[in-house]
């Protein structure tokens, strides 16, 4: 080969290596692109979540709180009704609260000392330092304190407490009632987060910044000191919202979402970091990879013939047709059926995963049609498989008229036929698509003068009440629709999951 042919040669090579590496840069820039794209949808979605987390801790948190006051707001009138010790501290063994919630409620005199305990040691206690009880003493109105967590000097454990002040006939001064909260009654509730790994829910006082319950339960240390976070300026600015920050004790980057609770001096926080953004995305990552790798395999194998064929144009163009005639079948035979172009099996069975966790994700219903031809047997022996062929062609066409686009039909095999109704409503708009279906399989075909007509068994089965997987689903469907044949065919019935 001559000098001229070998850098002529040379530079075709290298116009093919750089366009080649060109498209695989465009390929991985692009997937970077989606994969921050998903990123943001989902941190977007999380967020929305943290929010509903927020907000039913927060009523968890209210109702704890009213049920604790609402029991000091007796145990004060009974007191100043009788002004009886001995009549209250009954009064009080009578009342119905949870143990595992209230451990004690307490009745303190003016000078601090605790007159109604049912701990014979508490009675020894002097509580006047305590900040509660300085509040009090110092406060004219009826106002509700809630402590922060503080080693109690009677149990030994740690616990915060719930007050009110009691007031003589004169308005003076006479001592406070308070219940002791156990802090786990709310941070056992705070365990039904489900953000991630990394997910952190706090309750925090607004005015001295203090923490009155977290899950992961903090070190017993932490508990008297105070939090110092960006929260706090942005609750002066808005009452509920989210801001993003780096954790000091982690050097994490979290997202942080928080609703101060009215009328009352706490604010409920939920945190989770980036990583558990990211592990709800590995699924799709994975097959956004798997994607990347293919299509950058595919383009390396073509560079490479390309390479192989330069000196035939000819041959390259042929190679490059033939290549792309044998994708093209490939992905034809595994993804759609070959008699109707239905999808396959593969191809539906992806969708219907896919459908199974948008509709569960969102909160919303998706349906399965199982469709089984009736007497299409005597249809293949009265007029012949090549007629039986064309009557399953024209039938699934007629079923792809009435159903929408975003729903999947697939023929599951022979004359049985699988319809992915997806975001479907009540069951009156799935028998009126169902109804359908039905008059459209039911209606004749001619070929060559003869006339054939076949109807179906339809059997119903819907996410999440007939089943939570596919296999379930579809179960449900199978057996609803033998159901419709024993009933005598050419008919619909829904499935009734056992139980």
């Amino acid at each position: 080969m001559s000098h001229s042919i070998k850098t002529i040669l040379s530079k075709k090579i290298l116009v093919v290596c750089l366009i080649a590496g060109l498209i695989i840069a465009a390929i991985l820039s692009t997937g970077a692109w989606l994969m921050e794209k998903m990123y943001q949808n989902e941190k977007t979605l999380v967020i929305r979540d943290a929010g509903v987390n927020v907000e039913d801790f927060t009523q968890h948190t209210v109702m704890i709180i009213n049920q604790a006051d609402t029991l000091l707001h007796g145990v004060r009138m009974f007191y100043l009704r009788t002004g009886s010790l001995s009549q209250t501290d009954q009064y009080i063994d009578g009342l119905p609260f949870d143990k595992a919630i209230i451990e004690n409620i307490y009745l303190v005199n003016s000078d601090g000392e605790i007159t109604i305990s049912h701990n014979l040691n508490a009675k020894q206690v002097n509580v006047s330092d305590r900040d509660y009880f300085l509040f009090h003493q110092s406060t004219l109105g009826d106002s509700i304190f809630i402590s922060p967590v503080e080693l109690d000097r009677v149990t030994g454990k740690y616990l915060l407490r719930i007050s009110r002040r009691i007031n003589n006939r004169d308005g003076s001064f006479g001592g406070v009632v308070f219940a002791m909260i156990v802090p786990q009654s709310f941070s056992s509730y705070f365990q039904g987060i489900r953000i991630g790994s990394e997910n952190v829910a706090t309750l925090l006082g607004t005015l001295d910044h203090k923490m009155r319950a977290r899950f992961p339960e903090p070190a017993v240390d932490t508990w008297a000191l105070p939090v110092v976070s960006p929260l706090w300026d942005a609750l002066a600015n808005a009452q509920t919202g989210s801001y993003e920050n780096t954790s000091a004790t982690e050097n994490i980057h979290r997202v942080f979402v928080y609703e101060k609770i009215a009328d009352l001096p706490l604010v409920m926080l939920v945190e989770f970091s980036e990583t558990d953004i990211t592990d709800l995305l590995v699924e799709q990552k994975s097959g956004l990879t798997l994607g990347e790798s293919t299509v950058i395999v595919f383009i390396l194998i073509i560079t490479i013939v390309l390479i192989g064929l330069l000196v035939s144009l000819d041959k390259l163009e042929s190679a490059y047709r033939s290549l792309n005639e044998v994708n093209s079948v490939h992905q034809k035979m595994v993804l759609f059926d070959r008699l109707t172009d239905l999808p396959s099996r593969v191809l539906f069975s992806d969708r219907f995963q896919y459908a199974l966790y948008s509709a569960e994700r969102n909160s919303e219903k998706c349906t399965l049609l199982f469709v089984d031809l009736d007497n299409f047997k005597a249809v293949n022996d009265n007029f012949g498989h090549d007629v039986g062929d064309r009557l399953l062609k024209i039938l699934s066409a007629r079923m792809k008229q009435v159903v929408r686009n975003a729903d999947t039909i697939c023929r599951w095999g022979g004359d049985e036929f699988l319809i992915l109704l997806s975001r479907s409503n009540g069951n009156g708009d799935i028998a009126e698509v169902t109804q359908r279906l039905m008059a459209a399989i039911r209606e004749p075909s001619e070929f060559n003068g003869m006339t054939c007509a076949v109807s179906a068994s339809i059997g119903i089965a819907s996410f999440p009440q007939d089943g939570q997987t596919p296999a379930e689903i579809q179960k449900a469907a199978d057996d609803a629709m033998y159901e419709a044949k024993k009933q005598g065919k050419d008919r619909m019935v829904f499935a009734s999951k056992p139980g």
